[in-house]
């Protein structure tokens, strides 16, 4: 049986650049964070850095993420998920996006003035491990 304990309930006044967005050409070859995706993690790591734990989860993580976009033709929220989990390790929650296990995305409801995203992040513990 899988049980999920409670790290944090957070939200982030803002809607990240979808994947398309996220990444910029340098000049002299490679890539580089486009403007909207450095205003994003400074926004997120503004809203969530002070609520983050003494010391960052080294578990395996779930994380259930609430998309409220900013006007209504903003509906693709299935390339967006990368800037929120960088954040989530910016801010210390997790100590690497790699231990995410489990991701649920939702559309909310509503259409909030510069959008927002609402994180519920727990840490999985599977009790099978635990019995053996």
């Amino acid at each position: 049986m899988t049980r999920l304990t409670l790290i944090a309930e957070l939200s982030i006044p803002a809607i990240p650049p979808s994947v398309n967005h996220y990444l910029k050409q340098r000049r002299g070859g490679g890539k580089t964070l486009t403007e909207a995706s450095r205003e994003f993690k400074r926004t997120a790591y503004q809203a969530i850095g002070r609520y983050a734990p003494y010391k960052p989860s080294d578990k395996r993580i779930a994380v259930e993420v609430t998309y409220y976009p900013a006007r209504k033709g903003d509906s693709d929220i299935d390339n967006r998920n990368k800037l929120v989990m960088d954040a989530l390790v910016e801010a210390q929650f997790i100590v690497d996006d790699s231990q995410i296990d489990e991701i649920l995305m939702k559309r909310g409801k509503e259409i909030i003035t510069g959008g927002r995203v609402d994180l519920i992040v727990c840490e999985i513990d599977d009790r099978r491990k635990l019995a053996k």
